[in-house]
């Protein structure tokens, strides 16, 4: 909690803005800054309709008097020659290609509508997403109704053997989940296939998220086939596989990943925590550097210490953790650090004592047999110092608490304070002339606008665009026309003589006209200059959107 209010007093310096900006264009810059995070997206298109290509004709020098090329062959009544019979066939087979194009064609657009089903009106396949997101969550709740069973007093079987597995699976429960998982697989493969026919590959795979999806459907499918085959008993596959394959239809579960972005709450945590990234890479950076020190700090002080279980009372300080080297300590420090066994490592420490074998330089020790012998001709020798490596460490637990309070109690409690700090961010985000979900409804516009992703729409669309967001920008249409006009929204021109306007200029006169509608007309020359004076963002707005 302290380190969370201080975190919060500092940033409260300046009223929490830059000190070469006012209220109003820090809160300006704020909207502007959505635009990096929710930029516009491209919506899958339908099918083309294939066309016939018109047969091109010949010359009417190259006719004869009945249409029928010139030629000595048909002058005299004679049969057509052959060049006009394969003419006639090239046609009747480019008409059944054609005829074959419109079927497949019309299979394509029947996939495309069931994908891309939205009761909302907008098409954009929310509603299918929302069926295939609770199917979804179907799958998770089956797979976690999996477990294994107690064996039977007095019973023993090989991990990984036949019979295990058998007593584990060969009974209706299993089997019943077994089923399930399998009729979850044929959906999400139907799920697939209907998006690959609708889209096609190019489109398909633009998606990051559905590269996931073609992934983990194709890995579920292997180990269902793999399965059968090792069942079958046909291929003599090596079991290591099925098991390697089984984890891939575990991880079925990723496709909940999905669901992120139709939650709107889900949606916003998942947000804050990609947004605190960077100050956390920071904070991260900061830890490591305080372990480095710490285990230096550790191979001075312990590096000497017995790592056998006979020096402490937990026998938690021993050859898998202990300061005998840097990589040794280093991971010692990181399961400090998460709270493994950490006690218990601190109490062995107070009690170690010098390893005897490391009391004489390398093949100097007593030339005795290996193992207790070896140990007890050395602590037999009256050379021996059982304290050559320091006092006991009855206070090491000083080195462990100011570890703890450096790491634990102040970098992570830091790490709590920026995701805390940028979540706030968000929930002010909200509250802006020009709020995120406004923008969010915005790209969803455009995106019907511009389905491509150009980040330009003709200027005759801007008007119905702008009326149609929700909140709503204006009060009425007749706002919303003189509005546009006094927007001055920069367009340009193609070669096809329409004019175009671009997505950046659109929302930062859309965001300018919304703050000047709500804070008055004082603000309209503070927010002309807001990004002259912050060119950090002005230069990430350029890089988010090159062209």
């Amino acid at each position: 909690g302290a380190v969370v209010d201080k975190f919060k007093e500092l940033k409260a310096v300046n009223g929490g803005n830059s000190p070469l900006q006012t209220g109003s264009q820090s809160a300006f810059t704020e909207s502007l800054a959505l635009m990096i995070r929710l930029r516009p997206f491209a919506v899958p298109l339908p099918p083309g309709k294939p066309r016939l290509k018109p047969r091109r004709l010949r010359p009417q020098s190259q006719l004869g008097s009945l249409g029928s090329p010139v030629g000595p062959g048909n002058q005299d009544g004679t049969a057509p020659p052959a060049e006009t019979v394969a003419g006639e066939f090239a046609g009747e087979m480019r008409t059944r290609w054609h005829q074959a194009g419109l079927y497949w064609w019309r299979a394509r657009m029947g996939c495309y509508r069931v994908v891309m089903w939205d009761t909302s009106g907008r098409n954009l396949g929310t509603t299918f997403e929302l069926a295939i997101s609770a199917l979804i969550f179907g799958n998770i709740a089956v797979m976690s109704l999996s477990f294994w069973r107690r064996l039977p007093d007095g019973h023993a079987y090989a991990i990984g053997g036949e019979t295990i597995q058998s007593f584990q699976e060969d009974n209706d429960y299993f089997r019943t989940l077994a089923l399930l998982n399998n009729l979850f697989t044929l959906v999400f493969s139907i799920e697939l296939l209907l998006k690959l026919v609708a889209w096609g590959l190019k489109q398909f795979f633009r998606d990051m998220w559905n590269q996931l999806d073609c992934f983990l459907v194709v890995s579920s499918v292997a180990g269902f086939i793999v399965e059968v085959i090792l069942e079958s008993g046909t291929l003599p596959l090596n079991p290591t596989v099925f098991r390697f394959l089984r984890i891939a239809r575990v991880a079925r579960v990723l496709k909940v990943l999905r669901i992120v972005k139709r939650i709107k709450g889900i949606a916003r945590l998942f947000d804050t925590l990609i947004l605190a990234i960077p100050a956390i890479g920071n904070v991260v950076s900061l830890c490591f550097l305080v372990i480095f020190v710490f285990t230096v700090i550790g191979m001075d002080f312990f590096g000497q210490d017995a790592i056998d279980h006979r020096g402490g009372p937990y026998g938690h300080y021993n050859e898998h953790a202990n300061f005998r080297t840097f990589g040794s300590g280093f991971m010692l420090l990181f399961r400090v650090m998460t709270s493994g066994r950490a006690n218990g490592i601190m109490h062995d420490q107070m009690r170690a004592r010098c390893d005897p074998r490391l009391f004489y330089p390398k093949g100097e020790a007593p030339q005795t047999s290996e193992g207790e012998g070896k140990l007890a001709a050395i602590l037999e020798d009256p050379e021996y110092d059982p304290h050559f490596c320091g006092a006991p460490h009855h206070n090491a637990w000083l080195y462990y608490v100011v570890f703890w309070v450096f790491v634990t109690g102040l970098l992570f409690q830091l790490v709590t304070a920026i995701v805390l700090d940028e979540f706030a961010k968000m929930i002010d985000a909200e509250k802006l002339p020009l709020s995120s979900s406004q923008m969010a409804n915005f790209n969803d516009l455009w995106a019907r606008y511009d389905p491509r992703a150009t980040q330009q729409i003709p200027q005759h669309k801007l008007l119905p665009l702008l009326l149609a967001v929700s909140p709503p920008i204006f009060e009425d249409h007749e706002e919303a026309s003189k509005a546009v006009f006094k927007m001055d929204v920069a367009a340009v021109v193609d070669d096809a003589g329409c004019a175009h306007v671009h997505y950046v200029d659109t929302i930062m006169a859309v965001a300018r006209y919304l703050f000047v509608k709500k804070l008055g007309d004082d603000v309209a020359g503070d927010l002309d200059v807001a990004l002259i004076e912050n060119p950090e963002l002005t230069s990430r707005i350029v890089g988010a959107y090159p062209h």
